[in-house]
């Protein structure tokens, strides 16, 4: 795949296009993309080689050098590459997430946090009953409300630290056992509130990004720089999955429904029978707009929340308290109109 790496060393509009990302100023790994984009085209197309491969359930060759043995990529890890293509077919950027020099992620906790200030959350709530300013209330109590009217606040997460399941069992596929996730990821404030989410399973698994089984309480981390960030956005889904909040999902989920929609739209409303009909109100009602299952997949409340913890990199306690995460209507990304909210 040399081509990747030619076209992006001499495409201007590529570049203009990784340029236009919105990335910090400490993200080291954008800066160094820019002065050696040569390079990081080698790397690109190093990542989608494999991630082909990978979805393919060819063998790959993992990346540790005491492992010379090739592995063929097991259930999960293939539907995880397929679902990096095609969000990068989709969305177009880029599959290696800048690395940040310092600094974790901002974790939104809810009201089962064992350290949750009932106290604050008893003000804010009238507050914004009463129509104060959300973000003046988020400022003086730091507490939030979504637009399904749950809670939220946020913890301090700079210790936060990954030491990974290989620094407990050193092999190519490692796992963390349920009841030692506070031995691989050290960060207290999190297992402070959470004690049970020291029972959640970690596994890290060459060539995937990330993923969080609630049913399983399993969550799988790729073998890269950016498994801190991608850890604390998996630990976030395991939140929602204990507060009973709007989670995740995956492509999976719309792909039978937007085809369905997107065949609806072709035919005009007369045309249809009342079955059509009845078909084409719901999926329109909940996907007005949407093209594809990547678009609803990131409009997935969970999702988007998921995100907005790794927006909120290298805040300190203040900054956070002075950004509310709302703020100008939007949740990450996506307007909070355009949200979609799936439960458990």
């Amino acid at each position: 795949m040399s081509w990747l790496s030619d076209l992006f060393s001499g495409d201007a509009k590529l570049l203009n296009k990784i340029k236009a990302q919105d990335f910090r100023e400490n993200d080291s790994q954008i800066v160094s993309t820019l002065i050696n984009p040569k390079k990081a085209g080698g790397k690109l197309a190093d990542w989608l080689s494999n991630q082909v491969s990978t979805a393919a359930g060819l063998p790959v060759q993992p990346t540790d050098e005491g492992d010379i043995y090739a592995r063929e990529p097991d259930r999960r890890s293939k539907a995880m590459a397929a679902m990096n293509i095609a969000g990068f077919a989709q969305g177009g950027s880029m599959p290696f997430a800048p690395k940040s020099a310092g600094g974790t992620l901002g974790t939104f906790i809810g009201p089962k946090a064992v350290n949750w200030d009932k106290k604050a959350a008893a003000t804010a709530t009238k507050l914004l009953d009463n129509g104060v300013d959300p973000a003046q209330v988020w400022k003086e109590h730091l507490i939030g409300r979504m637009p399904d009217k749950s809670l939220f606040s946020e913890i301090d997460d700079s210790a936060a630290k990954y030491v990974g399941p290989g620094a407990i069992n050193k092999r190519w596929e490692a796992w963390t056992p349920h009841g030692m996730a506070d031995k691989a990821y050290l960060h207290d404030e999190l297992f402070k509130n959470y004690p049970e989410l020291k029972n959640v399973g970690l596994q890290e698994i060459y060539n995937t990004e990330g993923s969080f089984n609630p049913i399983d309480k399993e969550i799988q981390i790729g073998l890269n720089d950016n498994a801190l960030k991608i850890l604390g956005h998996e630990f976030q889904h395991a939140i929602q999955d204990r507060e009973g909040w709007a989670e995740g999902g995956s492509l999976g989920q719309f792909k039978g429904d937007i085809e369905a929609l997107n065949e609806l739209n072709k035919m005009s409303f007369s045309d249809m029978d009342a079955f059509q009909k009845e078909m084409y109100k719901q999926l329109n009602g909940k996907y007005k707009g949407i093209k594809t299952p990547y678009d609803a997949y990131r409009k997935l409340t969970g999702e988007a929340q998921a995100r907005a913890t790794q927006d909120r990199m290298n805040l300190n306690m203040q900054q956070r308290r002075d950004s509310y995460p709302l703020a100008k209507g939007l949740l990450a990304d996506i307007k909070l109109k355009d949200l979609i909210s799936r439960y458990k």
